[in-house]
């Protein structure tokens, strides 16, 4: 945002002055929101959670094609206590 200030938007024409318009309000929205940044809801009932996010991972994203897959899946599902240890604590 300090850099975008320092340039002179009277030389801009009307399109990147639109730009820079639309990129100060979206920086200083950034700004007025950090006292919420720790306002989320990462376990809800949309596709947007991180319960869904893990079982996408599982059953979609993880390939087990040979014995190293299958071995770093275990590894990886073994984490999942861990996982929803640290959201409860967050």
């Amino acid at each position: 945002m300090e850099l975008l200030k320092t340039y002179d938007q009277t030389k801009f024409s009307p399109e990147q002055k639109l730009t820079a318009d639309i990129y100060t309000w979206y920086l200083e929205d950034r700004v007025r929101s950090h006292p919420f940044i720790y306002n989320d809801y990462p376990i809800n009932p949309t596709v947007f959670s991180v319960h869904n996010d893990l079982l996408q991972f599982f059953t979609d994203i993880h390939p087990v094609a040979n014995l190293k897959n299958a071995q770093d899946y275990i590894t990886r599902l073994s984490q999942v206590d861990t996982k929803f240890e640290q959201l409860i604590d967050a």
